[in-house]
C-alpha cells in the first residue's frame, strides 16, 4: 500500500503504488478481499464511521491527483470527492469493476485499462466520461456490463475479452476489437461511433432482437448526423435487428433497417 503525508489543503498527491499488494504490484499480497477504498480530506469521527459501516450515507471525499501510475486488483470505487489523473495523465488498472456513484473522474488525456480475468464485472459512470478505455483481460470469457450510459472520447479498446452492452447506451470517438475481444449485445442500448470508425479483429455481436429475431431494439448512429462512420476489419461481423444511419463499410445486417447514408448491406 502507499502512504499518503496529510497537507494543511483539500488535495494530495498520489505517488504510484498498489492497493492490495506492496507498491511495486508484484510482492506482500493482501490474503483476502479489500471491498471498499476511500480517501477524506479529514479524520472522520466514531459517528461517521459507524454510519459508513453501515452503509447510512455517502461522506464527502478529497481531491485525489495522481502522481504516477495506479493499479487495483479489486474494485475501484469512487463514491464522493475527486479523482484526477493529473497533468500528466497518468495510467489507472483496475482487476475488477469500476463503480463511480456519486464522484467525479478528471479523465484528462489518460488511459484506463480493466484487466481482470473473471467474469461478471461492471462499468458504472455516474454521468462521467472516459478518455481512452481498454479492456485487455487475462482472459477472453473475462467481461465488463456498463450500468449505465458509457461514453469514450478517445478510443475504447477491447483487446481481450468482452464488453457485455445491454441495455445502456455506447458512446466512443473510435472503437477497437482486437483479435481476442468482443463487443456484445444481444438487447437494448444504442451506439453512437465517432470519427474514427470501428474496427474489427475480433466480433462484433449486435441482436436487437435478444437471441432470436425481433424488432430492430438497437439503434446505431453517427457522432456527426450526416457522417459517414467507416467499419473495418477481418472480425466477425455478426450483427442483426438494429436500425442504421450513416454507417459505412462491408458489413451485413440482417432484419434490420436502414434509414439513409449507410454503406452496408440490408
Amino acid at each position: 500500500a502507499e502512504n499518503l503525508t496529510p497537507c494543511s489543503g483539500p488535495s494530495v498527491s498520489l505517488a504510484g503504488g498498489s492497493i492490495g499488494s506492496a507498491a511495486s504490484g508484484t510482492t506482500y499480497y493482501h490474503r483476502g478481499k479489500i471491498d471498499d477504498f476511500r480517501i477524506y480530506s479529514r479524520i472522520l469521527t466514531d459517528t461517521e464511521i459507524t454510519a459508513l459501516g453501515a452503509s447510512k450515507g455517502r461522506m464527502p471525499g478529497a481531491t485525489v491527483t495522481l502522481g504516477g501510475a495506479l493499479n487495483v486488483d479489486g474494485d475501484l470505487t469512487i463514491q464522493s470527492g475527486t479523482l484526477d489523473v493529473s497533468a500528466s495523465n497518468y495510467a489507472i488498472n483496475v482487476g475488477g469493476s469500476w463503480r463511480n456513484s456519486d464522484g467525479t473522474f478528471v479523465a484528462r488525456n489518460g488511459t484506463v485499462t480493466l484487466n481482470g480475468s473473471a467474469g461478471g464485472k461492471t462499468i458504472l459512470m455516474g454521468g462521467e466520461k472516459f478518455n481512452h478505455l481498454t479492456i485487455n483481460a487475462g482472459s477472453t470469457v473475462a467481461s465488463w456490463a456498463p450500468g449505465d450510459k458509457l461514453e469514450v472520447t478517445g478510443t475504447l479498446a477491447v483487446t481481450q475479452g468482452i464488453l457485455a452492452q445491454a441495455g445502456t447506451d455506447l458512446l466512443a470517438g473510435t472503437i477497437a476489437i482486437g483479435a481476442g475481444g468482443m463487443w456484445r449485445n444481444m438487447s437494448t442500448g444504442d451506439a453512437v461511433i465517432g470519427a474514427g470508425g470501428v474496427s474489427n479483429n475480433g466480433k462484433i455481436y449486435l441482436n436487437g432482437g435478444g437471441s432470436g429475431c425481433g424488432a430492430d431494439e438497437i439503434l446505431i448512429r453517427s457522432s456527426s448526423d450526416g457522417q459517414q462512420r467507416a467499419w473495418s476489419g477481418t472480425g466477425t461481423f455478426d450483427i442483426a435487428d438494429v436500425n442504421v444511419k450513416d454507417q459505412g463499410g462491408s458489413v451485413t445486417a440482417y432484419n434490420s433497417t436502414s434509414v439513409g447514408g449507410n454503406g452496408w448491406a440490408f
